[in-house]
């Protein structure tokens, strides 16, 4: 992954914090508040009068980025411990022979050389793969379905107070990049 797509994927999280902040300021909330991400969920929620709604998705996006992040420091902690052990080298027994024109052995060695080790990064990625954090993986993934479910009520919710349909909501869900900022910059206004 190069910087270039880190860039990109930033500049995407921005332009979504931006929008949904002043899509919250459009409602009448302070604008500051809007740029904190998860609570943004919970004034979302208010905008939506469905604040439960809001509580429920910030709860679990904290709750899925906290497993994630520790997933993370599993893995890092593994690779740390494999690395940093007094393991003595593995090594391989190779025979090195010196051969005349005739094909008779003139001269015979064995030298030890050791055994050629897998970058950290395949490492790694072989410790991601654990079944150990593989499973706490896929928990991390079904929370996030959950929290998925439930962004699209509270989306729902929100669309409905601006007066946009049911197809652009599913534009927020599929491109929220280029949805969030329309609803916050076209001239739709807050129905109460």
């Amino acid at each position: 992954m190069g910087s270039g797509f880190i860039v990109f994927a930033l500049v995407i999280l921005v332009i979504i914090d931006v929008s949904v902040a002043i899509i919250i300021n459009k409602a009448g909330l302070p604008l500051g508040l809007g740029l904190i991400p998860v609570f943004q969920f919970i004034l979302l929620g208010k905008v939506a009068n469905k604040i439960i709604l809001g509580v429920i998705v910030a709860c679990l996006t904290a709750i899925t980025g906290v497993i994630s992040i520790y997933t993370v420091y599993l893995g890092i902690n593994k690779l740390n411990a494999t690395t940093n052990s007094n393991e003595p080298v593995q090594t391989v027994m190779v025979e090195h022979q010196v051969m005349d024109a005739q094909g008779n052995v003139v001269s015979s060695s064995v030298s030890y050389e050791p055994l050629k080790q897998s970058s950290p990064t395949n490492r790694f990625v072989d410790i991601m793969n654990s079944p150990e954090i593989k499973s706490i993986r896929r928990s991390t993934s079904f929370l996030n379905l959950i929290e998925m479910v439930f962004y699209v009520m509270l989306m729902y919710c929100v669309c409905v107070k601006f007066d946009k349909s049911i197809l652009f909501l599913l534009g927020i869900i599929i491109l929220p990049f280029i949805f969030l900022p329309i609803m916050a910059l076209d001239d739709s206004s807050y129905s109460y």
